[in-house]
């Protein structure tokens, strides 16, 4: 056994010092030809004609089915969204299923929709001809046309079926419902969080200014899913866990990988910059804790560290050009230290099984009881170094807690003393009652509601020549099911609301008033 580990810290380290001197590159949808993207699809149906592993593994792509994809992605679903695993987890995700697609035939890197340059039209591009149209009026929302007409989903194990909602006990068609004629978020949108100046502000787990142009939560992954999917109870792309029964995931997670490559790649310090925190009982860190590059990644048997660079020894990848490829906001790099991190692997065992998008349907699926903070043994400084402090503590005299979040401008949230705090993050603290009850508890957030930007148009439709829509809202009830601060990600879809009024008056001039 210690052998073992030492072998894999071993490997962990040579391949870090390897070098990548041929990247493939993963090209956007469009600049495919008709042939290589009927070949996609082809290959598609290749790696969903293998069987299903039994049990089901993630070691050996080769042999993997696509559907295998889909089991472990369900699996570890609790631990790999809504934490900094997020985005290493799907990178991994990612490389194995090129690797698995390769061993079918396809060649060169997977293709990535970068649909944020459609995302006024999205439902009109040509990748809906090869993977079967985003709606239909099928009763059971069932593909029925496009390269992928009759697609079949995974047979669900005992344990992931508990996420399907019962959507495929009748059928196991591939079931989407978008939602055709909703505007995705904008490009500049997406590209203004290259402005983060770290990981964690690029998730948008610090609540810094601009931070609603930096956020996950009401951001460009939810957007995909919730788009193109609909309704999690009843389509496979938009139900958080089983996602990748639908095909189109694997093109919207190379695009959601691309923009995490294209930040990283500004600085070298944002190449390995990796913390946050790691969700409870995540098999990697069972007590929880920060996330750190050394550490595995959930389901692939790799290190963060080896998911970091994408052109290091793992991994050897890069991405073409695409019409969401805004120039981005001007920053000073910071100061890197020249060390990468990674070379010795945190030795917990792997296992088989971005994003607050899940929390809730998990929470109550799942039995475990799950969380998102990081763990402190105690409050305050009693577990990090002076530059790993992000809160302090005070008891007041009623026995209840008020917490500063420093890293959030100095906000405070007061705990009442009925259930003790269990985990603190950069933005909000998190408690465990008595009854295993898990509440969050965010700063007060003043509710600053949409106004119109003078000179904006209202009204615009899809097929107007110049005016753009604003993005599809989501409903209040999103924030509220999954323990977000709702006033603040209300303000920020109002923001954002208010940021197309005013790029709509600088594109095509105001309108009378």
């Amino acid at each position: 056994m210690l052998l073992g580990l030492l072998v894999a810290a071993l490997s962990a380290t040579l391949a870090l010092a390897q070098q990548c001197t041929n990247p493939v590159v993963r090209p956007e949808w469009s600049t495919l030809s008709a042939d290589k993207k009927q070949l996609f699809i082809d290959c598609i149906k290749r790696l969903a004609a293998r069987p299903q592993q039994q049990p089901v593994q993630s070691i050996d792509p080769t042999v993997m089915s696509l559907y295998d994809f889909t089991i472990i992605h369900a699996l570890a679903s609790p631990w790999a969204h809504g934490s900094a695993e997020f985005y290493p987890y799907h990178r991994a995700m990612m490389w194995k299923f090129e690797q698995g697609m390769q061993s079918v035939g396809w060649q060169g890197g997977v293709p990535y929709w970068d649909w944020s340059a459609h995302n006024q039209d999205w439902d009109k591009q040509d990748v809906w001809t090869y993977f079967g149209s985003p709606t239909n009026n099928n009763p059971y929302n069932c593909v029925l046309d496009g390269g992928l007409a009759g697609f079949q989903t995974a047979v669900l194990d005992s344990v992931s079926v508990q996420y399907s909602y019962g959507m495929h006990d009748s059928t196991q068609c591939l079931r989407r419902c978008g939602t055709v004629g909703s505007v995705m978020t904008p490009a500049e949108e997406i590209n203004s969080r290259n402005a983060a100046m770290s990981y964690a502000a690029f998730r948008g787990d610090i609540l810094v200014p601009a931070s609603d142009r930096n956020d996950d939560f009401v951001g460009f992954h939810a957007s995909g899913h919730n788009t193109f999917g609909g309704d999690l109870h009843t389509c496979d792309m938009a139900n958080p866990s089983i996602s990748p029964n639908d095909p189109i995931f694997w093109l919207h997670h190379a695009f959601v990988d691309k923009v995490w490559w294209r930040w990283q790649s500004r600085c070298p310090a944002f190449k390995y910059d990796y913390e946050g925190p790691i969700t409870a009982n995540d098999p990697i860190a069972p007590n929880g804790g920060t996330a750190n590059p050394s550490m595995q990644v959930d389901s692939w048997q790799v290190t963060v560290a080896q998911m970091l660079d994408t052109q290091g020894g793992t991994l050897c990848y890069t991405y073409s050009q695409s019409g969401g490829d805004l120039p981005m906001p001007a920053i000073t790099c910071p100061v890197w230290d020249g060390v990468i991190p990674g070379s010795n692997p945190t030795t917990v065992p792997t296992t088989s099984i971005d994003d607050t998008w899940v929390y809730t349907m998990f929470q109550s699926l799942v039995k475990v009881k799950l969380s998102f903070g990081t763990k402190r043994d105690g409050l305050g400084s009693s577990n990090a170094t002076d530059n790993d402090v992000w809160y302090l503590t005070s008891v007041n005299s009623d026995n209840s807690t008020t917490i500063t979040l420093l890293e959030s401008g100095n906000k405070t949230v007061t705990v009442p003393p009925e259930c003790p705090i269990r985990f603190v993050y950069r933005s909000y603290a998190e408690t465990e009652c008595a009854d295993g009850t898990i509440k969050r508890y965010h700063p007060l957030t003043e509710r600053v509601p949409y106004q119109r930007v003078k000179g904006a148009p209202v009204n615009v439709t899809h097929d107007d020549p110049c005016y753009r829509m604003h993005p599809t809202p989501i409903d209040e009830m999103w924030p509220m099911m999954h323990g977000m601060n709702v006033n603040q990600f209300l303000n920020r879809q109002d923001r954002m609301k208010e940021r197309v009024d005013q790029r709509n008056i600088d594109r095509c001039g105001p309108v009378p008033e």
